[in-house]
């Protein structure tokens, strides 16, 4: 291990860390590079030159509605994100291929932090491509590339993932209940008021209609959804993309990864062109019915009003009150009528 290069990893606690966890595994490292600000990943390359993906699972960034509350970085929960990935890097989706311990195992287990959370590690082979930063905007072709790519993985899903993806958390009907209940004690504490909880209530019972739809397909409509494709989670080469990190995949609705991709601020949100791009490459592998373009805003107010739950605890939050505001002046009122709340020009020509 005295091979490897930290020049660039000056934490000793991170360091000491990665040491642990290469030492299970039977690869000569020489050196080693963190790929993120919040030093969990890091690319690996051994003597031969071959580059791998270390990943370390810990706390941090794992609460969902409830802060705290561990939901994704659990041993168990590892364990079937690997196999995940072991199937979809032998499939059309091509991601990267989890490497075995020197136990055989996917995931292996670290000395606990220092508070006593558990922390887990696992390695994979590492994507050759272009990853954009997180604050580069999407060009038209990326944004075509990344749709084409949710396409394949909801067709792989479809195919491969079905009994794996039932055991990922699920965002389902359940979880809106779960998700408003938590919601509603911020009327206690004085971040939301009684009138806009109703406005939310009424948002939930739309959102689980449109759910309840859904269902009456399940087959097309409900498996692994990534939760998270962003410029930064796809790796870009040959006029193709490919899907990294998926340590927040779910249970839930195809639909829902179309909703973020097209609907979040940091991707096709700042721009109908891009959600046009979005949209048709999507469609180009997986076509969409006129329904799904109503049901993917109502999606992904769902994923806002996670956030709002994660932090309802918060008053005077400016966030939040912009957030009630734009539900009240368009989300809510085009949920109600079931027309949606995006401008239908976008969507015109697509179908």
């Amino acid at each position: 291990m005295e091979t490897i290069d930290f020049a660039k990893i000056t934490d000793i606690t991170r360091q000491d860390m990665i040491r642990q966890a290469l030492s299970f595994y039977d690869i000569t490292v020489m050196s080693i590079e963190a790929l993120n600000d919040d030093s969990d990943a890091f690319k690996l390359t051994d003597s031969a030159g071959t580059r791998y993906f270390l990943k370390v699972y810990g706390k941090s960034n794992d609460g969902d509605i409830v802060p705290g509350e561990r939901v994704y970085h659990t041993y168990d929960q590892i364990q079937l994100e690997s196999e995940i990935l072991h199937l979809l890097s032998g499939s059309a989706s091509k991601t990267a291929a989890p490497v075995k311990n020197i136990h055989g195992g996917f995931v292996t287990a670290l000395a606990p932090e220092t508070d006593g959370e558990p922390v887990f590690a696992t390695v994979t082979s590492f994507i050759d491509g272009l990853t954009e930063k997180h604050t580069e905007a999407p060009t038209p072709e990326t944004a075509h590339i990344a749709g084409v790519s949710a396409a394949l993985l909801h067709l792989e899903s479809k195919k491969l993932l079905l009994p794996i993806a039932a055991k990922r958390p699920h965002k389902r009907q359940e979880y809106i209940q779960k998700m408003q209940d938590r919601i509603a004690q911020g009327i206690k504490i004085g971040s939301i008021t009684a009138a806009q909880y109703e406005m939310i209530s009424q948002c939930c019972d739309a959102i689980i209609d449109c759910m309840n739809q859904l269902d009456k397909d399940p087959e097309n409509n409900v498996g692994l959804v990534h939760t998270d494709i962003i410029n930064g989670n796809i790796v870009f080469a040959q006029n193709r993309g490919t899907l990294i990190d998926f340590s927040r995949s779910v249970y839930s609705y195809y639909l829902f990864d179309l909703a973020e991709m097209c609907l979040h601020g940091n991707f096709g949100g700042s721009s109908p062109e891009l959600q046009r791009a979005i949209l048709c490459g999507y469609h180009s592998v997986k076509p969409l019915a006129e329904y799904d373009l109503f049901a993917m805003q109502a999606l992904f107010a769902m994923f806002i009003l996670t956030i709002m739950a994660m932090c309802i605890e918060s008053k005077g939050n400016a966030w939040m009150e912009s957030v009630l505001k734009w539900f009240a002046d368009e989300v809510h009122p085009g949920l109600i009528a079931s027309t949606g709340y995006m401008d239908p020009a976008i969507f015109k020509g697509i179908l």
